[in-house]
């Protein structure tokens, strides 16, 4: 198969699959080995599509696509560095991206929690024995998620993290607001309305 075929059936896949799916995880995978990749894409079997490539050839897709549907436009300025894209329909939450990083128990058994290295600090030969013999890695690499296509919109992953009950209590609080700045200039309003006529 010669480059421009292979490049001809990269570009309709990757046309397809923007096309099926309504939502696209914009993933980091530097220092992801081959091995991780193929346990991700395992693990997302049913669930979402796993599509690497170059940036140019993404861009130039991209690009190619933008006449027809402009919204992919702000995928363009987010193909950068080592990424690739997590195709799917289903609920971003529910999706698992990365591999389970439970930490294998050694043979020896600590009765309480002991605070070997903690986050930023360098670890020393010393910490590093320790960790390497009961099986602890204090550093884990997989795909990270960089930014979320949505049904047009593009987010933070951090969106995904907020629960509804946060939203409901955002949204509560910024009514009382309008009701309370409506209720103290006099001018009434759907939220106002009610203390109103309580008072």
């Amino acid at each position: 198969m010669s480059k421009r075929e292979s490049k001809a059936i990269y570009f309709q896949k990757l046309n397809d699959y923007l096309n099926t799916y309504q939502s696209i995880f914009i993933v980091n995978v530097d220092n992801v080995s081959s091995n991780q990749m193929h346990q991700i894409r395992q693990s997302l079997r049913g669930e979402a599509t796993v599509l690497m490539g170059k940036n140019t050839m993404v861009r130039r897709a991209l690009k190619g696509l933008i006449s027809s549907r402009p919204e992919f436009e702000k995928l363009l300025a987010h193909v950068k560095g080592n990424i690739g894209f997590v195709f799917t329909n289903g609920d971003l939450k529910d999706i698992p991206l990365g591999i389970p990083t439970k930490i294998a128990r050694g043979t020896i058994e600590i009765v309480s929690d002991v605070p070997l290295v903690t986050a930023g600090e360098k670890v020393g030969p010393s910490e590093a024995a320790l960790l390497n013999m009961l099986n602890i890695s204090p550093f884990t690499y997989g795909m990270s998620v960089v930014q979320v296509y949505d049904h047009g919109a593009i987010f933070s992953p951090a969106v995904l993290d907020v629960e509804e009950s946060q939203l409901v209590a955002n949204l509560m609080a910024a009514i009382r607001e309008v009701a309370s700045i409506s209720l103290a200039v006099g001018y009434p309003t759907v939220a106002s309305v009610p203390h109103s006529i309580i008072n």
